[in-house]
């Protein structure tokens, strides 16, 4: 099974947006445009969209199979069109399939409980910004070289907000956890999950990335399951052990004195009120002249004592699971999480006239073809926006890396750099390999 990484498998996008403009792909582009509409009459549960949208996407293949423009192509150019579909229809639907994006009348339970979950991971990621290497029993040699990886293990996560498509995130948290394999790597460290998850909840706690379970959710509901194999599965349920072991983070579960968890816990709860303070104040509006003398009493997000005792905080935080995991546990814990099931999806097309080739698209030439076209220039604009970033991101890259490999010229790393496309991940294995 080739892995997403695979440099045969870089998603090229624009051609495949050029291919769905030619004449030849007017079926494919008149099924898509009907089924953005259809998704678009109601709100539905994450369950129904996730059913949908494999549903789509499993009756759309034979579909590009079958069509003159598609069917002479290479395996690898298929597979850039299958892709390509995804990242379409996704970027399309972002604002009513990923959570925080869902206004808040229509989201489902599902959709509510991941922004939940993600506020309460955001106040327990701030809560325990103090932990280090040591508190989670991380070796001191690798803690001696973590910086570098770990800005830029921390930087790919916190990539994952400026992508659409489930395949874009997913890259980053690959790139993401290869960087940390390659920490262990360089320093000659056991490569097992006993050393690869604490650093993996170490460069969570740093990179404080918002809306993760958000994130790993949509990548979990509309990713493709034979995607989610192998190596990318691997490192997604990787990642999930992780935030599981954060949710449930206490005392317990670091070596830290009672007095440094004490200190530091307050010293969090302080700074945690500040900022719900804060926002409060913000989201308040201003009083008119005749309310400036009327006092009114502040609402806080959630209770909390004057001077919580450290333990007492994240008791209060940690939802209902079980605690001291040890990484090989949590990852245990977290696997048998990928199935797949045959669906067809030919019925909801079934009588549709905007689709049938000898009926009449009820709509005019204009409207029949402004959701697409409205799509396209969405994921074009994104595709501009990513191309004016490469420079800056391609010059970070190799400057961490020549950070991470000393031992490397700076040319090499540059040409690394180029020939994997900016895909750190492939690039931290290069250098390794070198």
């Amino acid at each position: 099974t080739e892995t997403e990484e695979d440099p045969s498998r870089t998603l090229n996008f624009p051609v495949f947006i050029s291919q769905l403009k030619q004449k030849k792909a007017d079926p494919i582009t008149r099924y898509i445009r009907s089924f953005l509409k259809e998704f678009s009459k109601k709100n539905w549960t994450a369950a129904e969209q996730t059913k949908i949208v494999l549903d789509f996407k499993e009756f759309i293949r034979p579909q590009i199979d079958a069509n003159p423009l598609f069917s002479a192509l290479s395996s690898n150019d298929l597979l850039n069109v299958y892709e390509g579909v995804e990242k379409l229809i996704m970027n399309r639907l972002y604002s009513k399939t990923f959570s925080p994006e869902i206004p808040l009348p229509a989201r489902s339970d599902e959709h509510e409980e991941d922004v939940l979950r993600d506020n309460i991971l955001e106040e327990k990621m701030s809560l325990f910004y103090w932990v280090n290497g040591s508190h989670l029993d991380i070796i001191p040699s690798l803690i001696s070289n973590v910086d570098n990886f770990l800005k830029l293990a921390s930087d790919e996560l916190n990539k994952m907000n400026n992508y659409r498509a489930p395949r874009d995130k997913m890259v980053c948290i690959l790139n993401a956890c290869k960087v940390i394999f390659g920490l262990l790597r360089v320093t000659k460290s056991e490569e097992s999950a006993d050393s690869f998850i604490p650093l993996l909840i170490f460069v969570v706690l740093r990179a404080h990335p918002d809306h993760l379970i958000s994130n790993m959710n949509y990548i979990q509901r509309f990713r493709d399951p034979e995607k989610l194999n192998g190596e990318a599965g691997y490192y997604l349920s990787s990642l999930q052990g992780a935030v599981s072991f954060i949710e449930t983070l206490d005392k317990s579960q670091l070596s830290v004195s009672d007095e440094e968890f004490e200190s530091k816990t307050e010293l969090s709860v302080k700074l945690l009120e500040e900022k719900r303070n804060q926002k409060q104040n913000e989201n308040q509006p201003p009083a008119t002249p005749g309310q400036q003398n009327v006092s009114h009493k502040a609402t806080p997000l959630s209770s909390a004592p004057t001077s919580p005792s450290g333990e007492e905080v994240t008791a209060a935080l940690a939802p209902h699971a079980p605690s001291n995991m040890t990484p090989s546990a949590i990852l245990l814990n977290s696997t048998g999480i990928f199935s797949s099931s045959l669906r067809s999806f030919s019925k909801i097309f079934e009588g549709d006239s905007i689709l049938s080739e000898g009926g009449k698209d009820n709509e005019s030439t204009g409207s029949s073809t402004s959701e697409e076209e409205s799509a396209a220039r969405q994921a074009s604009a994104e595709e501009y926006e990513a191309r004016k970033l490469q420079q800056q991101e391609h010059n970070s890259v190799v400057k961490i890396l020549c950070e991470m490999f000393p031992g490397l010229d700076k040319d090499i790393v540059e040409d690394v750099v180029l020939e994997k496309e900016g895909r750190v991940g492939a690039a931290v294995d290069s250098c390794l390999s070198l």
